[in-house]
């Protein structure tokens, strides 16, 4: 168990940086923010034992999508936005 920065934490789980800060921000992994020299540091506190699974997880649920299925998927989010500025078009009426 060590504190360590976004950066070294993101680096040491095979993460993005931004993955990294999200996860401490939604209180995922424990984390502290210090004030070093007028700025503020996100620091990590690691604990080995669960986080791997969980970042093995996370990556195997993020594989490609073939360009089909990514068609698709684009697809059945613009039908959902449609639907969605329609239904607030006609809320505002």
């Amino acid at each position: 168990m060590g504190k360590m920065t976004a950066k070294a934490y993101a680096i040491k789980h095979r993460i993005s940086l931004f993955e990294a800060i999200k996860r401490a921000r939604k209180g995922e992994v424990q984390s502290i923010t210090v004030t070093e020299d007028g700025k503020e540091k996100l620091y990590i506190i690691d604990s080995d034992e669960g986080n791997q699974a969980d970042v093995k997880k996370s990556v195997a649920a993020k594989r490609p999508l073939s360009v089909s299925e990514e068609i698709a998927q684009l697809r059945r989010e613009i039908e959902a936005l449609k639907a969605r500025v329609q239904f607030l078009e006609n809320e505002r009426q």
